[in-house]
């Protein structure tokens, strides 16, 4: 395992924490005001938000903290393999 590998995991770990304290939106569980793009809530477009940047997260993770390689030695790189 390399220390990219590593680096990576160790940021992947911190953006996961960072996100998991985020949704604990206390500051906004009294309030609608003000509405976002007129019409939004500002807890609603907050959890637009975390769902976006989640989904950033978890793409970063799948491209970065996962192994190119199953146990088995097959490389998953995409396209057919012959069947010989």
């Amino acid at each position: 395992m390399s220390s990219k590998s590593n680096s990576a995991r160790m940021w992947v770990w911190i953006a996961i924490l960072a996100l998991f304290v985020l949704h604990q939106d206390f500051w906004f569980w009294d309030r609608y005001e003000p509405l976002v793009f007129g019409f939004m809530p500002i807890g609603m477009a907050w959890h637009v938000l975390l769902s976006i940047l989640t989904s950033i997260v978890c793409f970063f993770a799948t491209k970065h903290c996962f192994p190119e390689e199953d146990t088995d030695g097959t490389s998953h790189t995409g396209g057919e393999e012959s069947k010989s």
